[in-house]
């Protein structure tokens, strides 16, 4: 899987916590808007099939709740634990999706390799590795996020790096992983 795909698969992600970071206006309203943003983003991307299966759910539950709660409940709760709440969703359906022998990854894997694959052990088990990685991730993220709210609120910088990190680590392991098991 390319980097852009990833990025692409994500977009509604990345764009939500681009919006959040720029300090370029009110922050309540970048929230607000970053939420509007991702939320259209991935319910055109679920609409047109370029999002799939667990991420593509856990998307359209995390953003639809955060629109309802957010942006037009104005819930400021919701608000201070957005980033527990977006990494407690992604690494639950992350998780989720490897116990439904369903791997988030496998959705987007297949639009990579010949369907003749698409039922071999070896391709469900390299994407059980994907998704684990990407659970792992997930899961450091939301501990990080945890950690940020409760015990370091005003060590910010700190976390934000290494949450860029562990997801950036993720998705170099996969562009890396799926190029060298392509290879052989």
């Amino acid at each position: 899987m390319s980097f852009w795909s990833m990025v692409m698969a994500f977009a509604p992600w990345v764009s939500f916590k681009i919006l959040i970071s720029l300090p370029i206006m009110d922050p309540i309203f970048m929230v607000k808007l970053g939420i509007v943003v991702a939320a259209a983003i991935c319910a055109y991307q679920a609409r047109i099939g370029l999002h799939k299966g667990a991420l593509m759910w856990g998307g359209l539950l995390f953003f639809g709740f955060a629109l309802i709660t957010v942006p037009i409940m104005d819930n400021r709760w919701v608000v201070q634990h957005l980033g527990v709440l977006s990494h407690g969703t992604l690494a639950s359906f992350t998780w989720l999706s490897i116990l439904l022998k369903k791997p988030f990854t496998l959705e987007y894997a297949k639009m990579h390799v010949d369907s003749s694959l698409w039922d071999s052990p070896v391709f469900v088990r390299k994407n059980n590795i994907l998704t684990g990685v990407w659970g792992c991730a997930f899961t450091v993220s939301f501990i990080n996020a945890v950690l940020k709210l409760t015990l370091f609120p005003d060590s910010g910088s700190v976390f934000e790096i290494i949450d860029n990190s562990v997801l950036v680590g993720a998705a170099l392991f996969t562009s890396q992983y799926t190029k060298k098991k392509e290879a052989s």
